[in-house]
């Protein structure tokens, strides 16, 4: 009986995939190919900003189109659908083989996500919730280390270990929208996440595909694990450039399962973000220091103008010792400067002879710097740039999104499980309650969130 599921279930899967015979391969790859030429021409050309995101957009939403045409995938105004077995395969491997290990990080993602009260309530294990509370508490820890410099650094410790990501992103989108109503010129808090235009185009684009196909991968495995049915699985494609992946598990049967298995499920993807951000920190790290010793000096890009440099550096003025000690990239200036402040001497030696300084507000000399590369080593210098500037954009986009989505906006998992949980708690007789705290809940968050992104649209 077992079988004959399997099997009806891979003869459903079958039909929704689009087998390509091979004229159709072709003439996707010849399109593929010729697309790709265009847009990186446009890409690394001299074009303005937004004309070069322009043209770009239409070259893959043309391409897209076509693609639709000879392929016969999904598809709405460039953007494709494809279907297949890979991924089914992958996350059917992952599942049934680690299904031990996928299950306690989950478990734990819910106390990453709502805090540790919430992992005692759901849980009531004092072994599992010692341990959630003890990651929680390392958790905390590097989260407060990386804002402190605009939350007191245990104020936001405590937020993230009794209420999680969601307590912390509240407290973020909260704060900034106070201060945007309040103080004239804030910046937005949110802004739209597009490559080229507030992100790097190309670093951009490999990060939201990471990003995107980590969250909906990590939804497949648990999906895989509580034995809920996956319906398709596929990448999502943007003209010929793979922009995401995508998992579709059966609606209804999602509805039937018990509460802690749709917990699972719906936290899977912000934990597996929350992961992958802390392991491309790691490669960022990594990229720096490989950037660092193919460095050959520190250049003075620009100086800020009435600032304590102004006057006395140049542009285009290597910097080769601070204070006595030797300069080779940013950070050994950065550090430099950390043993002085405002209103102290600083002798900064340069190719253009030596200079004193008095060090400005913020024990800043108000100059931009810039690394440059050891003669010999420009192609590594590049490379390590590059792979500095894709990891560190992935970091902090794995970890926006595990906070974002972790939200109430009625398109997130976040609005998800809290409707789940006041569902949960007041049972069928006053689900249409449930349903109208739920929607309050994700108007208020939404707000919210409108207040920080409007200085983008301002």
């Amino acid at each position: 009986m077992a079988q004959q599921k399997a099997v009806k279930r891979a003869k459903k899967r079958e039909d929704l995939i689009r087998v390509l015979n091979w004229s159709a391969r072709v003439k996707a790859i010849v399109l593929a190919s010729v697309s790709a030429v265009v847009f990186f021409s446009i890409v690394f050309s001299d074009l303005g900003v937004y004309f070069k995101v322009a043209l770009a957009a239409a070259d893959l939403a043309l391409t897209g189109l076509a693609l639709e045409r000879v392929t016969g995938w999904q598809g709405w105004a460039g953007v494709l659908l494809v279907r297949g077995r890979r991924g089914f395969e992958f996350m059917e491997w992952f599942g049934q083989s680690f299904p031990g290990w996928c299950r306690r990080t989950v478990d734990y993602g819910l106390a990453l996500c709502f805090g540790v009260p919430y992992s005692w309530r759901v849980f009531r294990s004092r072994r599992k919730v010692l341990g959630h509370a003890l990651v929680q508490l390392a958790v905390a820890w590097f989260i407060a280390e990386g804002a402190k410099y605009y939350l007191p650094y245990w104020f936001a410790g405590a937020v993230v270990f009794f209420s999680g990501l969601l307590g912390f992103g509240y407290v973020v989108i909260g704060f900034q929208a106070v201060k945007i109503l309040t103080v004239p010129k804030t910046p937005a808090g949110v802004m739209p996440v597009i490559p080229g235009v507030t992100l790097p185009l190309v670093e951009g684009i490999i990060a939201i595909a990471v990003v995107a196909t980590v969250h909906e991968l990590a939804h497949g495995v648990v999906c895989v694990i509580e034995k809920l049915e996956l319906k398709t699985s596929g990448i999502v494609l943007f003209g010929f450039l793979p922009i995401g992946a995508f998992v579709e598990p059966d609606e209804e049967k999602f509805n039937k399962i018990g509460v802690m298995k749709k917990r699972r499920i719906l936290v899977a993807g912000s934990t597996s973000n929350f992961l992958f951000s802390l392991l491309f920190l790691v490669l960022f790290q990594a990229a720096l220091a490989g950037a660092a010793l193919s460095t050959g000096g520190v250049k003075v890009h620009s100086v800020l103008a009435n600032s304590s440099a102004y006057g006395i550096l140049g542009e285009g003025e290597f910097i080769l010792s601070a204070d006595g000690k030797q300069v080779k990239n940013t950070f050994d200036l950065a550090n430099a400067l950390q043993a002085f402040s405002e209103g102290q001497r600083i002798v900064l030696e340069t190719d253009r002879g030596e200079k004193e300084i008095i060090l400005g507000p913020g024990g800043k000399i108000g100059i931009t710097a810039e690394n440059t590369p050891r003669k010999g080593f420009e192609w590594l210098f590049g490379l390590f740039g590059f792979l500095a500037s894709a990891f560190g954009l992935t970091a902090f986009l794995n970890f926006a999104l595990a906070v974002f989505n972790i939200l109430p906006v009625f398109i997130t998992d976040g609005y998800r499980i809290v409707l789940e949980e006041l569902l949960h708690k007041f049972g069928k007789r006053r689900e249409a309650l449930a349903k109208v705290l739920a929607k309050a809940v994700g108007l208020a968050t939404l707000a919210l969130l409108a207040i920080n992104v409007l200085p983008w649209f301002l």
